[in-house]
């Protein structure tokens, strides 16, 4: 039986993890960059890694949040750290305020995203840098079957895949949907993240209604 080969779109953080644990499962994976190299908004954070201490702290801290899903986060967040730190990520424990667990990582974002980025290739991924995601590919049987994607802003070829993984980010650089989600004058808001994340995966899977 052959290995399922996966497209993850985004090598941010949640991206580059993406890939080594689906590549750790055994699948064929492409890692997908609409900028000229991995990192995303991570290459412009101060590079830390949090989560709630308990549920409850959760509950409190996002009281909106989807229930089940912080659930799970609370729950594997001390394996996650684990698995990162068996990878050689070097992740220090910062005193922060009782309701939350804080890591820092050292000697800061650069370094976990070469790390992550080395690892992933050098295990046989394929990573694609200038290369945006833009449409979900469909088969027959109404299964996914590939992605889209343009190369350095002009030409588009098809990647075929047994799955997609969207870790694009969010849409904090795309004035239109700042303004269509949140209102009046949200499309003013000083962009101080990522100007790649334009919503790009929000999209494609908005696409499926």
């Amino acid at each position: 039986m052959r290995s399922p080969r996966i497209v993850v779109a985004g090598a941010g953080m949640a991206g580059l993890v993406t890939a080594v644990a689906a590549q750790e499962s055994g699948a064929e994976v492409v890692l997908l960059e609409k900028g000229p190299a991995p990192g995303g908004s991570l290459a412009l954070s101060g590079g830390t890694l949090w989560c709630a201490r308990t549920v409850d702290d959760l509950r409190r801290l996002v009281p909106r949040g989807n229930a089940e899903l912080g659930r799970v986060l609370v729950e594997d967040f001390p394996a996650g750290v684990e698995w990162l730190i068996a990878l050689g990520v070097s992740l220090a424990p910062l005193k922060t305020l009782p309701d939350r667990t804080v890591y820092l990582m050292e000697p800061g974002p650069g370094a976990f995203i070469t790390h992550m980025a080395e690892r992933f290739q050098s295990g046989g991924g394929t990573l694609l840098c200038n290369s945006a995601a833009t449409e979900l590919l469909w088969s027959d049987e109404g299964e996914v079957s590939g992605v889209s994607v343009r190369i350095n802003g002009g030409a588009r070829q098809s990647i075929a895949c047994d799955r997609v993984i969207l870790a694009t980010g969010g849409f904090q650089a795309n004035p239109e949907m700042l303004s269509r989600y949140f209102g009046r004058w949200s499309d003013r808001l000083i962009l101080r993240s990522n100007p790649r994340s334009t919503g790009d995966g929000w999209q494609m899977a908005q696409a499926l209604n």
